[in-house]
Order: structure tokens, then C-alpha cells, then sequence
């Protein structure tokens, strides 16, 4: 398949044909919408759009790029929900970018999609804990319901890291609140001694 520009590129003077392109509303790219903010990475220009109109008639914000190494230069610098990205693409392929993810972002969920599954595939997308592996041509409801299950997952997973967050500076604080008690009581005793 081609490398070829997204079709949906934001203008005509991007610094790279295969730099993610968006439909956001915002200029922020953290804001995070309501649907969930999708990545969709493939080198084929036709599947590429075709998911993207997919998710975004369901409501979500898609960005998109045409290999491995245009999505790590997109995730470097934005948050996403979820990545679908396709297996076979030339630079860094689906299953390297799983494997940049993992390493950076191990709760992101990334679901892979190929047009020539094996065995071989399936097991190491599986081994490198890929959300969903599907064979192309990839039907929309399932797409979609997919899309949907990875964004709950990610979700649920970022409430009970949050928690675990506040769980933790609570016992941070409550520790230093001990500590400082400790030294109060005793610096007391100390001028209790010296006044004695």
C-alpha cells in the first residue's frame, strides 16, 4: 500500500505527509471530549479514511497517521484514548508501535488490524497485551463496539490510577503531619529540660 497525505489534512503545508491530522474543535490537543479522542494509523489511504469516518460519525475525535513513526511523533506531544492502528506498514509497523506504547503508556489500549492475519501475529499482539486484534476488512459495528469497550477499559483503568494517586498523597501527607508532630514533642521536651 501507499504512503499517501491524508485526505482530511489540515493544510497544505504540513511538515510531514504522514503527520496525524485532526477534527478536533479545540486548539488544545489534551482536551479531552466526552466520545473519547482516537488514533487511527495505517499506510493505506483508503482504509485510513474509512475508519476515520467511521468513529467520527459516532462522535469521536480522530486523528490519523500513516505509519508507526508519524503516530510516536503525534503521541509524543498529545493524549489519546485509543489507537487503531494496522499491522503491516513500512518503518515501524503495528506490532513496534504496540511495543513503543507499552513502554510508554502501559494502560493505553491499542487495537491492531491486518489484512493477512496469522497465528504468529495474533500470539505476539497478544503477548504485548493489544486490546483487540481484528482481520480487515474490519466491519463498522464492530469497529465500533470495540472502540467503545477499549475506551471504558482506558477509562476505568485512569479512575483507579487517580484513586491510587490520591490514596497515596493522603498517606504522604498524613505521614508528614506524624513526623512533624514527632519533632514538635520533641522540641518541647527539650525546652521543658532546659528551663527546668
Amino acid at each position: 500500500s501507499t504512503n499517501a497525505p491524508s485526505t482530511n489534512a489540515p493544510s497544505t503545508n504540513a511538515p510531514s505527509t504522514n503527520a496525524p491530522s485532526t477534527n478536533a474543535p479545540s486548539t488544545n490537543p489534551s482536551a479531552r471530549p466526552a466520545t473519547g479522542r482516537v488514533l487511527v494509523v495505517d499506510d493505506d489511504q483508503c482504509a485510513r479514511a474509512a475508519m476515520s469516518r467511521c468513529l467520527r460519525r459516532a462522535g469521536m475525535v480522530v486523528s490519523v497517521a500513516g505509519d508507526g513513526d508519524a503516530a510516536v511523533e503525534w503521541l509524543e506531544s498529545t493524549e489519546v484514548d485509543v489507537i487503531v492502528s494496522d499491522v503491516a506498514m513500512p518503518n515501524l509497523d503495528g506490532l513496534s508501535l504496540l511495543q513503543w506504547v507499552r513502554e510508554r503508556r502501559p494502560s493505553l489500549p491499542v487495537i491492531l488490524t491486518t489484512g493477512e492475519p496469522s497465528v504468529g501475529t495474533v500470539m505476539e499482539a497478544m503477548e504485548k497485551r493489544a486490546f483487540a486484534f481484528l482481520p480487515k476488512p474490519v466491519a463498522a459495528n464492530e469497529m465500533l463496539r470495540r472502540v467503545a469497550d477499549a475506551l471504558s477499559e482506558h477509562r476505568r483503568l485512569q479512575r483507579q490510577r487517580e484513586l491510587e494517586e490520591a490514596a497515596a498523597a493522603q498517606r504522604e501527607a498524613e505521614a508528614r503531619r506524624q513526623a512533624l508532630g514527632r519533632q514538635f514533642d520533641r522540641a518541647l521536651q527539650r525546652l521543658v529540660i532546659h528551663y527546668q
